[in-house]
């Protein structure tokens, strides 16, 4: 018998995917706000930690564009760290000696830089329709030791990191500063003492060279 109720529509999956598609939406711009303040501190410093390699082997500023574009912007964050700790142990040694932790602090960035970019967000619905989740935190998916492994973030993990890495980046600022004003110096004393052997109104690069350092994309200038 008919009683004029409509039945209600029963779903053929086990969790209700309206509020799983909902709920991963919320997840997905949560993961955002924890995961991308880091990301862009992370980027900062990688930035710096160019500046300075930059500063140290080309003073021209007119071709550090280039310079990024088909060399530094090839290299990992890793291999950029590397590079920097190898110029201060070789050439700043006085910087190296000031700034100790700098380069262990700075891998630990790089080592939780690049868990975070390379971890699935765990949009699961026994996670995100748990008691256990709350609106402050993201479960993050990745393997460890060859085997499958969760980590939660929250908004004050964020908060902690961010504040503990502001901290790497005055040091950055000051061993960067430094290079940059000893190259552009070094520069200076080595062009005044070609300038001084050659004279002003003589060539910079000897005749019997000038044709050596042309054939090697360099030009023939004059003060």
């Amino acid at each position: 018998m008919d009683t004029g109720k409509k039945r209600e529509k029963k779903s053929i999956y086990p969790i209700p995917l309206k509020e799983w598609g909902q709920a991963q939406k919320s997840e997905i711009e949560l993961s955002g706000k924890i995961r991308g303040p880091l990301l862009d501190q992370a980027i900062l410093i990688e930035l710096l930690v160019q500046d300075t390699i930059r500063s140290h082997f080309c003073q021209d500023t007119r071709k550090w564009a280039l310079l990024d574009d088909l060399i530094l912007n090839q290299l990992s964050f890793d291999r950029k760290i590397w590079i920097l700790d190898k110029l201060l142990k070789l050439n700043y040694e006085d910087l190296d000696s000031d700034f100790p932790m700098l380069n262990r602090h700075l891998e630990s960035i790089k080592n939780y830089r690049n868990k975070i970019a390379h971890s699935l967000l765990d949009t699961d619905p026994e996670w995100l329709l748990s008691e256990k989740k709350k609106t402050d935190r993201i479960r993050l998916k990745r393997s460890k030791n060859g085997k499958p492994f969760d980590e939660v973030l929250t908004v004050e993990d964020r908060d902690k990191l961010l504040k503990k890495w502001s901290k790497i980046i005055l040091p950055l600022l000051i061993v960067r500063d430094e290079v940059s004003k000893r190259s552009m110096e070094e520069s200076r004393n080595t062009l005044g003492w070609l300038k001084g052997i050659y004279g002003k109104d003589k060539p910079l690069i000897p005749p019997h060279l000038s044709r050596r350092v042309l054939e090697h994309g360099c030009y023939h200038t004059r003060w």
